[in-house]
């Protein structure tokens, strides 16, 4: 990982900065991980100097990409429940703490007096000690304790089945002192700088109940149906031998396949897409096929003209040129955000205007598609909550796709005349 400069801020310096972070962030376009794809962990503090992992019996071990956990008596019941956040969805996670009740327990909330110390008391250190006990239990107000996070400026303790509370010791932040009567075991208290008595805290009753939601995991493959919240116009589309196909001819409703003869999804893909050529054309819908065979090392074009002869394929075909193959897979970069291959099948369906409306990464069936030709013309709101594979609430207006993404991606792989073709092609 890129580490940030601290005291070498030459040019020298800062270019290496700037290049690993260059190099991380394609990484993470790559789909590789931070954490390696490892799960989540948890240890029981068993004393001593020794832990157990209690990953899987807890439930803690999801298989996210992992950021920061913070913690929060968020029901008050009087145990820590966690926030998870992640890099990869579910961003944010709230486990609850359904732990049978089996100790005591005491959280207090330290105010600064806005003079001598914040009212925040950042960096106050509470020191509670329990008749018998020799040894205080500590803990400190802090101001961000995880990445991006931070836990709740509650202090929480754990009293186990011990004695009673003795005394209870503030060192605020500006350096005094201070003693608080008043707290007892099984109890929130406001801690307020000068006051020396601690005040009860009740919480707030009528929230509403927690209740767990089950989480749908979508099975792992490269198989995916990818709605576009917003659209971008096709890239430059030829044929072998570089003629290209006029800009007229690539409005939909369009579906754009790119296929192999060897690949058996992509044949039973064609098949299904024939056994239903009536409802495809009745729906409006225009199907050109785009054979990469040609693009292999050896590869002869002709075992798919006499397949598609064979199966009798009543739609548009033609070979695509290496170009059209690389510039569909350079395009499908910008919507994914994660650059891998392009894979055989894989399909564009176009709306009115020459722009993409979904992506089918894998094979797709041929009432999928029709079905899909709803969303051509559908609102943004629309838009984009067919893209999300999940229910929620929106706090920003739908995105909104420009083309710098796609240009970039061709001016990173030397195709500037490309680029600039399609920034004239975005502006008309």
């Amino acid at each position: 990982m890129s580490q940030s400069p601290v005291d070498d801020l030459s040019e020298a310096g800062m270019l290496r900065y700037r290049q690993g972070w260059s190099a991380l962030v394609r990484l993470l376009h790559m789909d590789r991980s931070f954490s390696g794809r490892e799960r989540n962990c948890a240890f029981l503090n068993l004393g001593g100097g020794r832990f157990a992992d209690i990953s899987a019996v807890s439930g803690f071990d999801f298989p996210d990409d992992g950021r920061a956990v913070v913690a929060s008596d968020w029901d008050f019941d009087g145990d820590l429940d966690l926030w998870v956040t992640a890099r990869t969805a579910p961003r944010l996670r709230l486990l609850r703490n359904d732990l049978a009740a089996g100790g005591r327990w005491l959280a207090l909330r330290l105010h600064g007096d806005g003079e001598v110390s914040n009212r925040d008391a950042v960096g106050a250190r509470c020191e509670l000690w329990m008749e018998g006990d020799p040894r205080p239990l500590v803990r400190g107000v802090r101001a961000g304790d995880a990445f991006l996070s931070q836990s709740a400026t509650w202090l929480h303790f754990g009293l186990g089945a011990g004695g009673e509370v003795d005394r209870l010791v503030v060192r605020w932040p500006g350096g005094v002192e201070e003693t608080f009567s008043g707290v007892v075991a099984g109890g929130r208290f406001d801690l307020r700088q000068g006051a020396g008595v601690a005040e009860r805290w009740t919480p707030p009753t009528g929230g509403k109940p927690l209740a767990a939601s089950p989480q749908q995991v979508e099975p792992v493959g490269d198989a995916a149906r990818v709605v576009l919240p917003d659209r971008l116009p096709l890239p430059p589309i030829s044929v072998a031998g570089g003629a290209e196909i006029p800009d007229a001819d690539l409005v939909g409703p369009l579906l754009i396949n790119l296929w192999a003869s060897w690949c058996a999804p992509c044949v039973a893909e064609l098949r299904d897409w024939t056994r239903h050529a009536d409802r495809i054309r009745g729906a409006g819908l225009r199907v050109l096929l785009l054979n990469t065979d040609a693009l292999a090392e050896g590869g002869d074009p002709s075992a798919a003209r006499a397949l598609l002869e064979e199966i009798g394929f009543p739609f548009e075909a033609a070979d695509a040129s290496p170009q059209t193959v690389q510039l569909l897979d350079l395009y499908q970069r910008v919507f994914l955000d994660r650059w891998l291959p392009l894979p055989v099948p894989s399909s564009f369906l176009v709306d009115r205007h020459g722009r993409v409306a979904v992506i089918y990464r894998g094979p797709v069936r041929a009432g999928t598609v029709v079905a899909d030709l709803d969303l051509l013309d559908a609102s943004p709101e629309e838009l984009r909550a067919a893209a999300t594979p999940f229910r929620g609430r929106w706090a920003t207006p739908p995105p909104v796709v420009g083309p710098g993404g796609f240009v970039s991606q061709l001016v990173d792989h030397s195709l500037l005349e490309v680029a600039e073709v399609y920034l004239r092609r975005y502006a008309d």
